[in-house]
């Protein structure tokens, strides 16, 4: 886990906002969606500190950083991402190799064989949390403590203790670190005026135009 919080925290997520995704993201600190009622901000809890990275390095066995590789997918905000997560890397003493492969090599490689140092790519089911329970789910997180708040999260009762078991499930995740949680991406749509029914806030990289229509 030292490792973990010390890339963590080698890295401005804004940074990687304005660079990746040109400014149209939110940083976040774990895995939660910006729109739910039940969010917390967790950036705070590893924040860019490359001092405070150094140190955790340092405790961890790596005084003088490491060398690994990152398996990135082809598409843009992906390659840019590992690129200014590579540079941060770097000024903690920690030299990350980047290469770049296609959707079915990093599908077979990574998320079937788990044959990956790190990797980089979006998330795109905001409330599969379950997969952190998961021990044979590509990055291999086993926690008997995150575990049992998903059991908290599934057997809850009322709205309000689903919030509760959503709050402490973020700032679990935030502190151990399971991903580096980078930001959640803007979904941005462009319509000609009087065009009712558009998602305002799309769940997912989609537009369900079932319901869309002319106003006029």
């Amino acid at each position: 886990m030292l490792v973990r919080r010390a890339l963590a925290k080698a890295i401005d997520r804004q940074a990687v906002v304005d660079g990746a995704e040109y400014g149209y993201g939110k940083p976040i600190g774990a895995h939660f969606s910006t729109n739910h009622p039940a969010y917390v901000d967790m950036t705070a809890v590893n924040a860019y500190d490359p001092e405070a990275a150094k140190a955790l390095l340092a405790e961890a066995g790596y005084p003088e950083g490491f060398e690994t590789t990152i398996k990135v997918p082809p598409q843009g905000p992906f390659v840019r991402s590992a690129e200014i997560v590579a540079a941060y890397f770097e000024q903690v003493g920690v030299k990350l190799k980047i290469e770049k492969v296609q959707w079915p090599q990093w599908l077979e490689q990574v998320f079937q064989n788990h044959s990956y140092d790190i990797s980089i790519v979006d998330h795109v089911s905001p409330m599969d949390f379950d997969v952190y329970a998961n021990p044979n789910f590509f990055f291999g997180y086993d926690s008997p403590e995150f575990q049992a708040i998903w059991q908290e999260i599934k057997a809850a009762a009322t709205e309000e203790q689903q919030t509760a078991a959503f709050q402490k499930m973020q700032d679990f995740l935030a502190k151990d670190v399971p991903a580096l949680f980078l930001y959640q991406a803007r979904n941005i749509s462009i319509a000609r005026k009087g065009l009712t029914g558009l998602w305002k806030s799309m769940p997912t990289f989609k537009a369900d135009m079932t319901e869309v229509y002319w106003a006029d």
